[in-house]
């Protein structure tokens, strides 16, 4: 996990560390096997109430500090924004890591790799945020986490993510699953998205996601996004993905190497 920059000062974290802390308590087998069989039942299971209030008070200012400095729309990725925000102790605890590498075996009925935990934020906001919603995509990681987070208007606000689990099989190959994921976010592909017939469809697969809350799903086999929200809302998330199967091929390389860079910037234009 994040714990060797934890050594560098966070304001956020000094302030919160004897109060209250944003991670989850250890999980048994037992608790850990029926959080796997709801995710084979329905999609997606939840840890409720992991986040306290006060750290997503603290993720609110974060967030538009963030909105302040690179617009209405950005993402984060890797490790120096999470130990740099209220989160610090999510992304360092052993218990949160643990749950995530536990549902990987269960998922792909083998030990999982011993990796890290890929963290990023995404924020989305004013004319950025209307071009995402019904924008589809697989993840690279078999099990994603899902940590909604609080708008200043409403903070309690519930906002909703479309999730299908058609349990795509998981590829041996990173050649299978690119073309896969290309075609499904191309261009030409998204007003698919938008159209009565597929909305209609995917509609009964809108989960109300909940600040605090914890969502875990199978990011790299469930085709998600989201619906669209009023134009003054801010959409945020945090997610954490664990156990990308192609992390050493060739072309997931170059994609680490020339498209996530340009992550910001995307988000971020006009």
């Amino acid at each position: 996990m994040y714990c060797a920059t934890l050594t560098r000062r966070n304001p956020f974290h000094d302030s919160i560390r004897e109060t209250v802390r944003a991670e989850p308590r250890a999980l048994s087998e037992a608790d850990i096997d029926a959080l796997a069989r709801v995710m084979d039942t329905f999609g997606v299971a939840v840890l409720r109430n992991v986040v306290p209030a006060a750290v997503l008070a603290q993720m609110r200012d974060f967030i538009e500090n963030e909105m302040r400095q690179n617009g209405q729309g950005s993402g984060l990725a890797g490790s120096d924004w999470v130990s740099a925000s209220p989160l610090a102790a999510l992304g360092c605890s052993p218990a949160f890591h643990d749950i995530l590498l536990a549902l990987w075996e269960r998922a792909m009925q083998r030990l999982a790799p011993d990796v890290e935990v890929a963290a990023s934020l995404r924020v989305l906001g004013g004319t950025v945020r209307l071009r995402h919603p019904w924008r589809f995509h697989y993840d690279s990681c078999v099990v994603t986490a899902l940590i909604p987070l609080p708008g200043r208007d409403r903070p309690d606000e519930p906002y909703g993510v479309v999730l299908d689990p058609g349990w795509r099989p998981v590829r041996r190959r990173s050649s299978a699953t690119t073309p896969e994921n290309a075609v499904v976010n191309h261009p030409l592909v998204r007003p698919i998205w938008r159209t009565p017939t597929v909305r209609d469809r995917l509609s009964p697969h809108v989960i109300p996601v909940h600040p605090g809350n914890i969502y875990f799903f199978r990011g790299m086999q469930s085709l998600h996004g989201h619906p669209p929200r009023l134009p003054e809302r801010v959409r945020s998330i945090a997610l954490f993905h664990f156990g990308d199967p192609h992390a050493a091929s060739f072309l997931k390389r170059l994609s680490a190497r020339y498209l996530q860079p340009n992550l910001r910037r995307k988000n971020s234009a006009p």
